[in-house]
């Protein structure tokens, strides 16, 4: 069973099937450099990918940081519904 992305940085790479330590920024690979230059460690969690995302497409981190800011405030959100909704039942 593969493992599952959660993190949205992954929009913008993919890892690459001989090297599962590795990732590929698409951008980069858009832009047409080589191989080298756009693959990114991921042994260390998403980190590595967020500063190379950081520092290379500015622009584009700070519209997925929004994002993804937007979707922890919604699943906080529901977090807290549901402990509500099971602090009711339990009353």
């Amino acid at each position: 069973m593969p493992i599952e992305r959660i993190s949205l940085i992954w929009e913008h790479f993919e890892v690459i099937k001989n090297d599962k330590n590795n990732a590929i920024c698409k951008l980069c690979r858009v832009k047409g450099l080589s191989k080298k230059e756009y693959t990114v460690a991921k042994n260390a969690g998403t980190t590595n990918l967020w500063t190379h995302l950081k520092n290379k497409h500015l622009q584009e981190h700070k519209l997925l940081k929004e994002k993804e800011d937007q979707n922890t405030t919604k699943t906080i959100h529901i977090i807290l519904n549901h402990q509500k909704f099971n602090n009711k039942r339990l009353i």
